[in-house]
């Protein structure tokens, strides 16, 4: 017969037993169960990146999410989960404040102010601060650029490189604006004591290269320029370049880059690039490859002859370049983003841009065999 101790020590082993093999997430025994819940996301910014790593957390981790549109605004096209409006007069809305009151993670996609304020922050940084606190908040993500280490003559960069970005730059309000995110994971500061919160958070700060993603990328913007010009556009203003390499990353990388982070609660700053750096001319010349593969040059064009006219003007006439673009002609740079696969494990879907563009043409080419006409594209920058 076995004694109280033997008959107390099998029903912890079996206690145990049944923890390691119960469902990760969720593992229970049959008297106790120790249901992990879902993280509470709440998304500031559905634009386009915002509604991608949205529709990440919520279909691909189990989250629960919900994510902030500006006044008046419908919230971004492709997210059909839950949204409120980000403010109000002056102040942040009862609907966000009481999303933020719930969630237990944070991600902030919403850029500085021409000013070179954090919206968030202004409006929600108290209510963050208490929350941590409070020991309720646990990750804060926040997404930056890649453009905050100017200008580094082609040389590669990490996320130990030294940050060149011009004073009155944009790219500089970013750097400060990132400091104010990292600040907060110590606690909500003064308790009244002079002494600073016991509770912590994580705090990932995500630099991103160029993003780019379906209906924002070079081949949407070839297949228009191809429609106006009635032709080939390679070699035409619209696809000329220096040579200066651009980092990019597709929309659907930095969805997953910052899911990853997220559900393995690890803070720090990461670089969210692909694996190959390239020319303008040469993402242009690969995206004219694939138009061409596929059909003929549009006949809405054909009271023009091929090459009669660049994009966008009278012939041979340059487009007015973006800041953006102005930037990228004047800085030169190769983003390298092996810290994140190697600290957060994240293993790209497109680890460069031919992998990305080709996914993307296949889909609207499958979007179109099945309808009257293309879905429509969002305009964007083209990377």
């Amino acid at each position: 017969m076995a004694t109280r101790s033997e008959r107390s020590t099998t029903r912890v082993e079996l206690a145990l037993l049944a923890l390691l093999q119960a469902p990760r997430g969720c593992a229970s025994t049959a008297s106790v169960p120790l249901c992990v819940p879902p993280p509470r996301v709440l998304v500031f910014g559905l634009g386009f990146t915002g509604c991608a790593i949205a529709r990440e957390l919520e279909e691909k981790h189990g989250c629960k999410v919900v994510g902030t549109r500006r006044r008046g605004g419908d919230g971004a096209g492709a997210w059909r989960g839950a949204a409120v409006e980000f403010a109000g007069e002056g102040s942040l809305s009862a609907e966000a404040c009481d999303a933020l009151a719930r969630a237990t993670h944070v991600i902030s996609t919403i850029p500085p102010t021409d000013a070179g304020a954090d919206p968030v922050l202004q409006l929600a940084g108290g209510l963050l601060r208490a929350r941590i606190d409070a020991g309720e908040l646990r990750w804060l993500g926040y997404l930056s650029s890649t453009s905050v280490y100017g200008d580094h003559q082609g040389a590669w960069v990490d996320e130990a490189s030294a940050t060149r970005a011009p004073p009155s730059s944009s790219a500089h309000a970013r750097l400060a604006v990132e400091t104010e995110w990292r600040s907060l994971a110590h606690g909500a500061g003064s308790r009244g004591d002079g002494r600073r919160g016991a509770a912590a958070a994580r705090v990932a700060v995500f630099r991103l290269a160029g993003i780019y993603g379906p209906g924002r990328s070079a081949l949407d913007t070839a297949a228009r320029a191809r429609a106006e010009a009635g032709g080939d556009v390679t070699g035409t203003s619209y696809a000329a370049g220096d040579g200066t390499p651009v980092s990019r990353v597709h929309v659907d990388d930095i969805a997953g880059a910052v899911g990853a982070a997220l559900v393995a609660s690890v803070g720090g700053t990461f670089n969210v690039a692909d694996h190959r750096p390239a020319p303008r001319a040469d993402v242009f010349a690969f995206c004219e490859g694939l138009l061409q593969a596929a059909q003929p040059a549009p006949a809405s064009a054909s009271a023009q002859r091929p090459g009669t006219r660049a994009p966008g003007g009278a012939a041979g006439a340059p487009r007015a370049l973006s800041e953006r673009s102005r930037r990228r002609g004047s800085e030169s740079k190769r983003v390298c983003g092996d810290k994140l696969r190697r600290e957060v494990g994240y293993a790209f879907v497109h680890p460069d841009y031919m992998s990305g563009l080709t996914a993307i043409h296949a889909a609207v080419t499958v979007s179109a065999a099945g309808a009257d006409r293309d879905l429509p594209r969002p305009a964007g920058p083209a990377l």
